[in-house]
């Protein structure tokens, strides 16, 4: 069970007018004034203010009442400060901006090196959800040239920072996780211990849905009851693969070609803090999340899949606590509500559920009455 007095929150958005018109100067350090100024209409630094401090007094509201409740909050949040919430509690929360910023050519520092990567992921079985990030790149990368009919040994540089350009802007098929999950499936598979194998099955039926599987087997006409157990998993397998192409998609983000090519391509700050953004190696560097966190770190700001799972690290390495991530776009305000009816169910006498527990509840009621209100 989880109470408030076991939750931070780290705000590094700029909640005050002299901070906030500061950075939309030359001498910026953060990211996030100068973006909120590109989504609006054209108008006066005093203007612009004036936008957002409508979202800053109801964050500032909302982190007032929170503190009552007994939740640890901190405004102008640096990467320290963030740090120290992981060292002093249970659950941490992160409101950040994440900058996306196009390529250009100079971003491009080693364009063989990213060729022959791209070149070898057709060619070499992934083992982690980075092999499977660049996997995917190279297929959107070998899509790009077929359907332009480009010459890669003419203009590499340009021609890859036009592709990822491309790719910051379109959708692609998420399969990071789920086929990672599934190599590790077919390894128990293998091991002839029917046990493991129900289990795995199981698993992998529930997360497709019976509705989904109904619909499958009786398309392709196939009787379950006569399948070994290799052949069953494999049609499970190709439904998963069908429910998620058709269902799940997102976004590449700059951080994604910066965790798959980091020494090719050039690393710009893209994480806001209140003592400057910061690139993702510097974040990975400073060892954000200690190794011995086994909570839950709240990191759903925009397009934080892949940034989320190199926070946790990898192999034998690989930190024990939950992080929540964002696969698309996140909305301050709504992440906000979120937020404070999760806080406020944990603060209720009777409470019995973790934060997880807590977090999930709160979205789902939010769902229920957003298709209510559809109906």
């Amino acid at each position: 069970m989880i109470s408030p007095s076991d939750c931070g929150l780290a705000i590094t958005y700029p909640l005050y007018s002299r901070k906030f018109k500061m950075e939309l100067t030359d001498d910026a350090i953060q990211n996030f004034p100068k973006f909120y100024r590109s989504q609006l209409i054209p108008g006066s630094v005093s203007e612009i203010w004036k936008s957002f401090s409508q979202i800053a007094s109801k964050i500032k509201r909302t982190c007032k009442h929170l503190k009552k409740l007994g939740v640890k909050v901190v405004f102008d949040a640096t990467l320290d400060d963030v740090a120290s919430l992981f060292k002093s509690k249970r659950v941490v929360t992160i409101f950040s901006h994440h900058h996306i910023q196009p390529f250009s050519e100079e971003c491009i520092i080693d364009a063989q090196r990213i060729k022959i990567k791209l070149d070898n992921a057709f060619i070499m079985e992934p083992k982690t959800p980075i092999d499977i990030l660049i996997k995917e790149i190279a297929q959107n990368w070998h899509d790009y040239i077929q359907k332009n009919r480009i010459n890669t040994s003419l203009d590499l540089c340009n021609n890859l920072k036009d592709c990822f350009n491309d790719l910051l802007n379109k959708d692609y098929r998420m399969i990071k996780y789920w086929e990672k999950y599934l190599h590790g499936c077919t390894t128990l598979v293998n091991i002839e211990k029917i046990d493991h194998f129900a289990n795995c099955f199981n698993q992998l039926k529930n997360k497709i849905g019976k509705a989904d599987w109904d619909k499958y087997i009786q398309d392709k006409k196939i009787n379950t009851n006569a399948l070994e157990h290799d052949e069953l998993y494999n049609h499970l397998a190709v439904c998963f693969d069908e429910v998620l192409t058709k269902e799940r998609k997102s976004k590449f983000s700059r951080v994604d070609f910066e965790i798959a090519f980091p020494n090719e391509i050039k690393m710009i700050p893209a994480i806001d803090f209140a003592d400057g953004a910061k690139t993702i190696d510097e974040i990975i560097k400073y060892k954000l999340i200690p190794g011995n966190f086994n909570g839950v770190c709240d990191f759903s700001i925009c397009y934080s899949d892949i940034i989320g799972s190199v926070l946790k690290g990898n192999d034998s390495k690989r930190k024990e606590c939950i992080c929540i991530v964002n696969e698309l776009s996140s909305h301050i305000e709504a992440r906000l509500l979120i937020y404070e009816y999760t806080i406020k169910l944990l603060a209720a006498q009777d409470n019995k559920y973790d934060y997880m527990e807590a977090n999930y509840l709160i979205r789902k009621k939010i769902l229920e009455r957003r298709s209510n209100n559809h109906d």
